[in-house]
């Protein structure tokens, strides 16, 4: 949305949806450009600016000091991260994640953030957001995730929070079904 002009498509905002990294872009842009973001869902994400407890710290540091081990190494990192407690334990979303992350190996090798974030970080301003929006994240996923999400639902102007049972980070592959069905149930009402 942030490289597409306005007047360039026949809509100039948009309903955003982003997961993890994916949702604190989504975040980001919805600071940056209010007048573009019709609504925001925010899925199993934390706000720029949030610091994470520091074994989750030390767990992502894990999966990026397996690149020097090779794709292999990366692959098994990731998926033994906390985030996905349950995932691994269900062998057709197992699967699945291990297939999107080989095909995704880049960000894992970058040495750098792919964006600047927002100054001052979004942590301190979500209270800006304009854009009607729902936080979801699962009851499963790791304790600083579930604050960051917690946060946004607490600090974003009329923000609503939806905790999925059973799920942790991979509401997109493990439980796509009631991502979809809140995520469209949101959008559809924020366009009324």
């Amino acid at each position: 949305v942030s490289c597409v002009p306005p007047g360039a498509v026949s809509a100039d905002r948009a309903h955003l949806i982003g997961h993890s990294f994916g949702g604190a872009l989504a975040i980001d842009f919805a600071l940056l450009h209010p007048d573009r973001v019709a609504s925001l869902v925010v899925v199993s994400a934390s706000p720029s600016g949030f610091v994470l407890p520091e074994d989750e710290r030390k767990a992502a540091g894990a999966v990026f000091a397996a690149v020097k081990s090779g794709e292999d190494a990366i692959v098994k990192a990731w998926v033994d991260h906390p985030i996905w407690s349950v995932s691994r334990t269900r062998p057709d979303v197992l699967t699945t994640l291990e297939a999107i992350t080989r095909r995704n190996l880049a960000p894992f090798r970058m040495t750098f953030a792919p964006y600047v974030p927002v100054t001052p970080p979004a942590v301190d301003r979500l209270a800006d957001i304009k854009a009607p929006t729902l936080v979801l994240v699962g009851d499963r996923d790791t304790p600083g995730n579930r604050q960051g999400a917690e946060l946004v639902a607490a600090k974003v102007p009329g923000a609503a929070l939806r905790v999925i049972a059973g799920a942790d980070h991979g509401l997109p592959i493990g439980w796509s079904d009631e991502l979809t069905a809140a995520s469209v149930g949101f959008i559809r009402a924020a366009r009324r």
